[in-house]
């Protein structure tokens, strides 16, 4: 089981996937990701955090590496679900696929 690293390095108890081996669907993205999601969408960050009930400020702590309540990250990814991105992630890296 992978799980999800913080800057230094320490395994958070967030897995990102089951099986090293294929992609799976996570539950907590990471700035990285929302920050590819962001711009693979064309979107500004004032945008998104309006449509989502946070500060820019918030998003881009987020983006940059800072921590998140479970509930605004929740929020962030479903905000990027309903534009079609989905969030995958294994042993080897963390990706967003975004519609064309």
């Amino acid at each position: 089981m992978t799980f999800q690293s913080d800057a230094a390095g320490l395994s958070a108890s967030t897995p990102l996937s089951s099986s090293p081996s294929r992609p799976a669907k996570i539950i907590r993205i990471t700035g990285v990701q929302a920050h590819m999601a962001r711009a693979a969408l064309g979107l500004s960050m004032a945008k998104v955090a309006a449509a989502i009930g946070c500060t820019k400020m918030t998003l881009s702590r987020f983006e940059n590496g800072g921590e998140l309540s479970g509930k605004t990250n929740s929020s962030i990814r479903s905000f990027y679900e309903s534009h079609g991105v989905q969030f995958v992630a294994d042993a080897y890296y963390h990706a967003v696929r975004a519609p064309k």
